[in-house]
């Protein structure tokens, strides 16, 4: 019995935001009633259903191609950091006729993030193969964003119409972290300045 127990605190503290303290307390929700255990049960079926792109490494139905990647307009392309931050482009007009390339995360040799398993490389091939008129990196103002942007700039000298959106979503981890008022907010900052592009 201590071995399931140890078994499940490990699995749940992989989670991000969860430590040995929440773990525990999210076990005991968990084991308290069996509803709440079917619940889970039905998210981890529901995650099956997900497939990530090979090209744009953002995640759809299994049963259907990439939406994204359907999209015609690559004159414009913009470069997020988490596939949560597009289904929340998704739901802004604003942001629908354009294509998006997802990174994982950002480079980081502190945390093993590097160039291959960031998708940094893949994106930059594909960027070189068929450069857009203007690319959007939708980057915080983090350190290993500005890494990440310099590696950019450095491997496709082909574009130059690259903007930087740093100080539009300033030290928040990604789009979807905003508030909905600072979110009207950068939407109607990255409209202006695409409108000066």
């Amino acid at each position: 019995m201590f071995d399931l127990y140890t078994q499940a605190l490990t699995l749940l503290q992989r989670w991000p935001g969860i430590g040995p303290s929440a773990s525990h307390r999210l076990l005991e929700f968990f084991l308290q009633d069996a509803q709440k255990n079917k619940t889970l049960h039905k998210l981890g079926n529901l995650m099956t259903s997900f497939k990530q792109c090979q090209k744009c490494h953002l995640y759809h139905a299994v049963t259907s191609e990439c939406t994204n990647c359907l999209q015609s307009n690559t004159t414009t392309i913009m470069i997020i950091t988490s596939p949560v931050d597009y289904f929340f482009c998704q739901q802004h007009h604003f942001f629908k006729k354009h294509r998006f390339f997802c990174l994982n995360g950002y480079v980081s040799p502190h945390q093993g993030k590097t160039l291959d398993n960031t998708n940094l490389n893949d994106i930059i091939d594909q960027l070189k193969y068929i450069p857009p008129q203007k690319l959007y990196l939708l980057f915080n103002q983090s350190l290993e964003a500005r890494a990440t942007t310099w590696l950019l700039r450095k491997n496709i000298s082909e574009i130059h119409q690259i903007y930087e959106c740093a100080s539009l979503l300033r030290e928040k981890e990604a789009l979807h972290y905003l508030t909905s008022h600072d979110r009207d907010q950068y939407i109607e900052s990255l409209s202006n300045l695409m409108n000066q592009a």
